[in-house]
């Protein structure tokens, strides 16, 4: 994901990731985090800003029911001419593993995660900060394979303009959105597809992310990831009772 969020100030930043993955097992086979845990950038404006994932590990947590995450799916189902989803939620038993997890700034690092490679050549994210995340997905023996589920990334945050789609507003200075290419046509999945070709970064077993944050002082940016799929033929739609969480704060 990339936010372009317009002039950039001055600011520490901490990202702070907890795995509350969809499934009894959480996998870390290349350390936790993969990488540097805290990277200073320099700011356009002058000075600089310290991302920093606080704590400095993924750790897994129980289920929980999201707000934001039905009102956030039915605004992408209207965007679309689409009823309401009827949602349900499941456990499922498979297993995710940490491909990376590593703080950045003033630079996208390069990393893989199955086929994606990250967007490490971008040169708009000079003065942004964010965290290289990559997983990996594999089905448990109730549920369903791999290649019928997609990725739901749902983002709450205090930054009403940045975002560029629709977002629902919970109050308090504070929104919901759903991430994904086309959410604007009424699709929810962040692993598309993308109408007239183009490509994403996850596909059935593998999600790769590198949001990049432009900082202001006081904007955060929360990031919840569901595995999800639909009943074909209706609007019915089932999601992880888990999700992968990660926080992006200035």
């Amino acid at each position: 994901m990339q936010l372009n969020l317009g002039l950039i100030l001055s600011a520490t930043a901490s990202l702070f990731w907890i795995s509350t993955a969809s499934a009894q097992v959480f996998e870390t086979p290349n350390g936790n985090p993969t990488g540097l845990s805290a990277q200073t950038g320099n700011a356009a404006a002058g000075g600089t800003f310290l991302s920093e994932l606080d704590p400095p590990d993924a750790m897994s947590l129980g289920s929980q029911y999201q707000t934001g995450l039905t009102e956030a799916l039915n605004l992408v189902a209207h965007s679309g001419n689409q009823p309401d989803w009827i949602i349900q939620y499941e456990y499922l038993s498979g297993q995710f593993s940490l491909g990376t997890y590593e703080a950045w700034a003033s630079g996208i690092p390069y990393f893989t995660q199955g086929v994606f490679t990250s967007e490490y050549q971008d040169e708009n994210a000079a003065y942004s900060g964010g965290a290289g995340i990559g997983l990996n997905w594999q089905s448990g023996p109730t549920d369903p394979d791999p290649s019928l589920m997609h990725w739901i990334s749902l983002v709450y945050t205090n930054d009403r303009d940045g975002p560029g789609v629709p977002v629902w507003d919970a109050g308090n200075g504070t929104y919901y959105f759903i991430d994904g290419p086309q959410t604007s046509q009424g699709i929810p999945w962040y692993d598309g597809p993308i109408t007239g070709g183009g490509t994403t970064t996850a596909n059935g077993t593998d999600f790769l992310d590198n949001p990049s944050i432009v900082y202001f002082n006081n904007l955060f940016y929360h990031f919840y990831t569901y595995r999800a799929w639909t009943i074909e033929g209706t609007n019915e739609m089932i999601v992880s009772y888990y999700a992968v969480v990660s926080w992006i704060y200035d």
